[in-house]
């Protein structure tokens, strides 16, 4: 189901959100605009979230063995290890545990990235099998 969300501030420093939910993007906008008519604050930012359709929708791994793995990522200096579940185990040594961080899907997934700061530039630094 859609969402759409403003993140506001109140005259007084608080932050607070406003939400919106409906079964169509439109649907959940309009009920969005519509608090926020009667909402007294100043906006941040704002998203909205809808279900993938056509060609945005990817496509999983058809593969039958699996295991969650830590993957390091780095941009310079700055070092992130993110726990991701289910990972193929083609992508790997299943027997050392290592993670093949030369595969160009591993290397996608890298590239695609963004921290919570929305800043991308990341590359894989390491990557092992953790179950």
């Amino acid at each position: 189901m859609p969402r759409a969300t403003y993140n506001l501030q109140e005259p007084n420093g608080r932050k607070f959100r406003v939400v919106g939910s409906g079964l169509t993007r439109a649907a959940a906008i309009a009920e969005a605009n519509a608090k926020l008519a009667l909402t007294v604050g100043t906006i941040i930012d704002s998203s909205v979230s809808d279900l993938l359709t056509g060609p945005e929708t990817g496509t999983a791994n058809g593969g039958a063995s699996y295991s969650d793995a830590e993957l390091t990522l780095k941009n310079g200096a700055k070092f992130v290890t993110l726990h991701v579940e289910n990972i193929s185990n083609e992508y790997g040594d299943t027997t050392t545990g290592a993670v093949d961080i030369t595969n160009a899907d591993i290397i996608a997934f890298a590239t695609a990235y963004r921290d919570g700061a929305g800043n991308g530039g990341y590359a894989i630094d390491s990557g092992k099998f953790v179950r």
